[in-house]
């Protein structure tokens, strides 16, 4: 184990409390999600700290750069602020913290108040090293085994495992989307195969016209290959802009979406450039090696 720490919640499932206030009497009430933590939560979670630095006492807090944007853009580390019970001065800002991709929480903004979870210690999280997941797991089985009675069944999940429950759909989603995509692809490679084969053999005898008058294969490629790559152009110019279009709407129901930019789309040309290219030269390479007598002899 590298590191543990506890909580009272679910870090993707909820929040400890909602609500701060600016002043000790109460006033300035701002709509903020109230997060108990550990002390080395911010290393556990690899969430860095803009300025100042992590509690030390239970009575020192740190709020998320949204939250102080939402306050003060020029809110001075060292004020006090309050949730429902007590003050905490405010001794770090950190880096925006998510919780779940599309819950509209993250909207409002984190503090985050120190605390030893003497009342209530909901959940465990527990820190393994590189390629020792299945050892923790196995590890850690085996003390709960030992500590509770053997009617309970021990579970162990993983924080990927609860990302997994909490997009269940998008993962669904994504399986019926490669799948569909498979099949286009098959069918569109299959249609294209079909296309330059007909192409080629209603062909046949222009080309062996056009070898015997001094055509070399580079040139008959291009003859075939023309319509193509107009066709690829074409389909591009009118594909992406529809494509860019749904996922940027669809981008907008989460607080954080894939990258869409030259990379992604590139990445997507280069691939069906390359698969109508292999499936296209198969054909234009026969059709450039035929020999144009026995072209002319079958007529």
């Amino acid at each position: 184990m590298e590191d543990i720490i506890i909580s009272d919640i679910n870090y993707l499932h909820g929040v400890s409390g909602t609500g701060l206030f600016l002043t000790e009497k109460r006033e300035n009430y701002v709509d903020a999600n109230v997060m108990r933590v550990s002390p080395s939560f911010f290393r556990f979670m690899n969430i860095g700290i803009i300025s100042g630095n992590e509690q030390k006492t239970l009575g020192e807090m740190i709020i998320d750069e949204v939250l102080a944007k939402r306050i003060n853009k020029d809110i001075q580390l060292g004020k006090v602020l309050y949730d429902y019970n007590k003050g905490y001065t405010l001794v770090g800002i950190s880096a925006p913290f998510v919780s779940s991709n599309y819950s509209g929480r993250e909207l409002n903004g984190f503090m985050f108040v120190p605390s030893d979870f003497s009342d209530y210690i909901g959940h465990c999280y527990v820190k393994c090293y590189a390629n020792r997941l299945k050892e923790a797991v196995s590890s850690i089985k085996s003390v709960m085994k030992d500590a509770l009675p053997e009617s309970i069944e021990v579970s162990v999940p993983t924080m990927m495992d609860d990302i997994y429950e909490e997009h269940a759909l998008e993962f669904k989603l994504r399986g019926i989307v490669l799948f569909m995509s498979i099949i286009a692809l098959i069918i569109s490679v299959l249609g294209i195969y079909s296309a330059i084969t007909l192409d080629t053999e209603y062909r046949r005898k222009e080309m062996a016209i056009r070898k015997i008058n001094g055509a070399g294969v580079r040139q008959i490629v291009l003859i075939f290959a023309r319509l193509y790559i107009v066709l690829v152009i074409v389909t591009v110019a009118i594909a992406f802009p529809i494509v860019e279009f749904l996922l940027r709407m669809f981008s907008n129901i989460y607080y954080s979406f894939i990258d869409t930019g030259i990379l992604f789309y590139g990445g997507i040309l280069l691939f069906v450039v390359l698969l109508i290219t292999l499936t296209v030269y198969v054909r234009i390479r026969n059709i450039a090696r035929i020999n144009p007598a026995e072209i002319i002899k079958s007529e």
